[in-house]
């Protein structure tokens, strides 16, 4: 056993595990390559502690830390360790537009082998995984192997059959990609959380990234890790997730269900003629059969079949007066015909008369043409010259022949006038009647109407009590599906308390191990600790503030990386964090940082861990320079970013 101390205070002992001589998972090497022929970047790293740094910018003239290229290389790592993209796209294409052919090489090394790994950073050729030594050495002419079969070492290196434990909704394919997540995690979430990981902005479309993920996986994934999850658990955190989304069902249910039964209940008691209750119970819903019952009968009794009787003697008078109100309109408009036509005739026969008239006296007094004396002078003196003789007894017959005519139609229109004007009275009288028998007939109509109302609503009232037994058998049974199931939860919920007090060894563990680095590194009276319970898993430092709490995240996940070193969890002794510095958290505070997570390289023969670190804020001197500072980059000018160009 090896005595260990923070910086010259024993606070834990760090036995690291036997016959180890690196760590289990760490990345050697990163080259870029703009073709086959051209390197731009050729980074080692190594075992321990490994800073990027892009120093601040102080000034106008000084340049500029930002935009170096420290968070693109993070995801090119993550990239290289199986994450399936670097960047969001507007990144991708700002590289593939000046790098067509560029790719990313990696020596990673895994449980003692060398893995050799090659990928494209712009839309060409695929993935490559394969064991080997020296990653520059591979052929760019081979075919793809993708990179899935490094990730199944990876999480099978790693979680084993444990892996069986991360929750289904996280692929079996991608389930080295959710650890991958916790071990590197986003400079986009800053740290803000324990189970803040991946941001949705950063692009990776890692497993556990979104904001509609269930921060649930990211807490199963981290468990698993560390240990401190069992079947059981997932079994019953499963069980119990089911069970509450069947009470959601069963409840709204139960909620319509019961609305139902009061809209039901309150529509039977208005038929009634009473208030609606509350609540209504067995005995009282047998009370509403049997009033329900006795109203519909009552109801239907009240017609002894008169008023159909009555209805339908009414509905045959009416019949008959319309009949005969039509037979009288029918007579005064033949009547009607009959006065135009006599009355037309008694017209022409007086248009006759004066041209007869005329004729008449023309003839018996006609005047010669030729000599201009009176026809009758020269009947008596004689006359040789007129040729035909005037008929004026013809004329006297045609002319009185008109007269009768005229007096004859006259006297008929006359006498028809008289008729008419009989028929117009009984017409009003057969109005009157019907009128008076249309009025009988709707009024019984209504009456009848509105009883055969009455003995619907009557019915309807028996159908609806009927009804109302379903509903509330229905709400019987739904209430005892909740109740059991409410039950078999608050079961579960005792189960999983004890499952977790199964697990507490571990997370005592952790949560001294975390206490002792934090106690030691901010100077406070308070205790710091890790706490699992119903709320998940919480870290609760002894301090305060935005700061604090990614300082305390930070400090976490280099406890869990002690305990790795130490073979107490399945944490694959590998972590990187960019740029975890909060703008509010003290210098001096920050700088612990780097020598707590330097200080285990003295541990063992050799490292058993590796810490890539990103910074902006100057690390402490020491770590400045080799064989920590692995890279420095700068915004300006060009050739110190990352790329080596302005992408």
């Amino acid at each position: 056993m090896q005595q260990y101390e923070l910086f010259g205070k024993p606070t834990f002992e760090l036995q690291p595990r036997g016959g180890a001589s690196e760590p289990r998972l760490w990345v050697r090497r990163i080259v870029l390559k703009a073709d086959s022929e051209t390197t731009i970047r050729d980074i080692a790293l190594k075992p321990g502690l490994n800073v990027i740094w892009s120093p601040d910018s102080a000034g106008e003239a000084e340049r500029i830390g930002h935009g170096g290229g420290k968070t693109t290389l993070c995801r090119l790592i993550r990239y290289c360790l199986g994450e399936k993209t670097y960047g969001p796209h507007d990144q991708v294409d700002s590289v593939a537009s000046k790098f067509l052919n560029a790719r990313v090489l990696a020596e990673v090394r895994l449980d003692g082998s060398t893995w050799l790994i090659s990928r494209p950073l712009s839309a060409t050729r695929g993935d490559f995984a394969m064991l080997g030594e020296d990653v520059t050495d591979c052929e760019w002419s081979l075919e793809p192997t993708g990179i899935q079969r490094f990730r199944d070492a990876a999480i099978t290196a790693f979680l084993g059959q444990s892996a069986l434990l991360l929750p289904n909704s996280i692929p079996a394919d991608e389930r080295w990609l959710a650890v991958l997540a916790w071990l590197t995690r986003d400079q986009e979430c800053r740290f803000s959380h324990l189970l803040e990981w991946r941001s949705p902005d950063s692009g990776s479309q890692s497993p556990v990234s979104g904001r509609n993920r269930s921060q649930d996986d990211r807490l199963a994934t981290l468990r698993v890790a560390l240990g401190m999850l069992g079947p059981e658990e997932i079994q019953a955190t499963q069980r119990r997730n089911e069970i509450a989304s069947q009470l959601a069902v069963n409840r709204s249910e139960l909620a319509n269900v019961n609305w139902h039964i009061a809209r039901l209940k309150n529509g039977v008691l208005s038929r009634l003629g009473e208030k609606g209750q509350d609540d209504i119970s067995r005995l009282q819903l047998h009370e509403l059969e049997r009033r329900t019952s006795e109203h519909l009968v009552k109801i239907r009794s009240a017609d002894d079949g008169r008023l159909i009787t009555r209805l339908r003697e009414a509905r045959a008078e009416f019949e008959r007066a319309a009949t005969e109100r039509g037979r009288l309109e029918e007579a005064a408009r033949s009547l009607e015909a009959q006065i135009a036509l006599h009355e037309l005739e008694a017209k022409v026969a007086r248009s006759e008369i004066p041209e007869l008239s005329a004729q008449n006296v023309k003839a018996s007094t006609p005047i010669c043409p030729v000599c201009k004396v009176a026809i009758d002078k020269v009947r008596a003196e004689g006359c040789g010259i007129a040729l035909t003789q005037c008929d004026l007894d013809a004329l006297a017959a045609s002319l009185a022949d008109a007269r009768n005519r005229a007096e004859s139609a006259t006297a008929t229109a006359v006498a028809l006038r008289r008729q008419q004007d009989g028929l117009k009275y009984q017409i009003a009288t057969a109005t009157q009647t019907t009128d008076r028998l249309r009025d009988l007939q709707e009024r019984l109509e209504l009456e009848a109407s509105h009883r055969s109302e009455l003995v619907r609503l009557a019915e309807r009232a028996a159908d609806v009590v009927q009804d109302l037994r379903h509903e509330l058998e229905e709400a019987e049974r739904l209430f005892k599906k909740v109740a059991d199931l409410e039950q078999d939860q608050d079961e579960l919920t005792t189960s999983l308390a004890e499952y977790r007090q199964q697990n507490a060894g571990v997370v005592q563990m952790v949560s001294e191990r975390f206490s002792a680095i934090f106690s030691h590194l901010v100077k406070t009276n308070g205790r710091s600790s890790v706490r699992l319970d119903g709320n998940g898993l919480q870290v609760k430092a002894s301090a305060d503030g935005t700061a604090i709490t990614s300082f305390a995240v930070v400090l976490f996940d280099l406890a869990t990386l002690t305990l790795a070193m130490e073979g107490r969890t399945r944490h694959p002794d590998f972590l990187l964090h960019d740029s975890p510095r909060e703008a509010d958290l003290g210098r001096s505070l920050y700088s612990e940082i780097f020598r707590f997570a330097q200080s285990p390289e003295d541990v063992g023969p050799s490292p058993l861990f590796q810490y890539i670190i990103t910074t902006t804020t100057e690390p402490p001197e020491k770590y400045r320079n080799a064989p920590w500072l692995r890279l420095q980059l700068q915004g300006s000018p060009e050739e110190d970013r990352l790329f080596r160009v302005d992408l």
